[in-house]
């Protein structure tokens, strides 16, 4: 087996370890140009695409912004940016890229109308296959999963989640969805949806029940701002610059951390995980203020049968679900 990985190119020998007793040992490790991987991410409010080797380094990175995605746009995007990757790569190692991992929202119909979406253009998705529009332009397997358990799966391998075998994951983005990570692997569900923490069903101050989604997310944010301006709700991105002077930042923080320690919680009473990670689509800065205040709501929270969890931040922002959908097709193909 050794040869012939070594033979296909996939892992490479290291000098011969000398000076202890019997034969001289050879190490053997993974060969960074043995193969590649392609991850596309599409977010509500952007999408991201990137090509790692195959030691997980990025070599290739693209981005685009929207208001909200269509498929066509997508696809489009997906077809362009597949093809510069692949080109950019030196012409013997474009037969190495094993697939096109994709992470996406599931039912994409059913949530972008609370971003106001036309519902025209999101019903195109209740018909779209990913597999079936990008085999139109390339001939890569094409492996899709859900975009916050693929970012759980980034974080895992690349992140602050690495060599943490149980965890689980939030990720705030134009709504908030999530992950878990049990022994040493992403924990799935029958449905490929384990860890959609945004559907989580949360009482308000009145008592009135919602989704998680609906109080813990960018989108949040954007109401606030759009109602009290008087117009259209800002589009905030995550290379913006965030105002800490903003009269709407404070209370947003306090909200959303109150409501994700509740469903933290909620994540360690059904898994037992040790460990919660906290992500999201905004700068360091206010990442560090939303950890500091869900730490600080978690002291607050009935914990009564369970342990209080260990907080920390997430380290690859919006990347995640790129990074994480990439490993899709190396582990479906050469690590199985």
């Amino acid at each position: 087996m050794t040869r012939k990985l070594e033979a296909d190119g996939l892992i490479a020998r290291d000098d011969a370890v000398r000076g202890k007793v019997g034969k001289p040992q050879t190490p053997f490790r993974l060969a960074a140009e043995g193969a590649y991987s392609i991850g596309l991410r599409i977010g509500r409010r952007s999408a991201e695409i990137v090509l790692v080797d195959f030691v997980g380094r990025t070599v290739g990175h693209g981005r685009t912004d929207y208001p909200f995605p269509v498929p066509e746009d997508i696809d489009r995007f997906a077809r362009e940016m597949t093809n510069d990757l692949v080109l950019g790569l030196p012409a013997k190692r474009r037969n190495r890229v094993a697939g096109i991992g994709v992470g996406a929202p599931f039912e994409l119909w059913n949530w972008l109308d609370n971003a106001s979406a036309p519902t025209g253009s999101m019903e195109a998705w209740r018909a779209f296959s990913f597999e079936r529009a990008f085999s139109q332009w390339t001939d890569l397997s094409v492996f899709v999963g859900n975009d916050a358990s693929l970012a759980c799966q980034g974080e895992a391998m690349f992140g602050a989640g690495r060599g943490q075998p149980d965890f689980g994951y939030f990720y705030v983005g134009a709504f908030i969805g999530g992950g878990v990570y049990l022994n040493g692997r992403l924990f799935s569900g029958a449905t490929g949806n384990a860890g959609a923490f945004g559907s989580l069903p949360v009482r308000d101050a009145d008592g009135n029940w919602g989704q998680l989604l609906e109080f813990a997310s960018i989108h949040q944010l954007e109401l606030m701002l759009g109602t009290n301006s008087g117009g259209t709700a800002a589009a905030i991105r995550p290379d913006a610059v965030w105002d800490d002077a903003n009269p709407h930042l404070d209370p947003w923080i306090a909200e959303t951390s109150h409501y994700i320690a509740y469903a933290a919680m909620s994540v360690v009473a059904s898994f037992d995980v040790p460990l919660i990670i906290l992500d999201g689509s905004f700068p360091a800065a206010i990442l560090k203020r939303l950890v500091a205040r869900t730490e600080l709501e978690l002291t607050q929270v009935d914990r009564r049968g369970v342990r209080l969890p260990d907080l920390v931040a997430g380290t690859l922002g919006s990347k995640a679900g790129a990074l994480g959908a990439a490993y899709e097709p190396i582990t479906n193909r050469l690590l199985e």
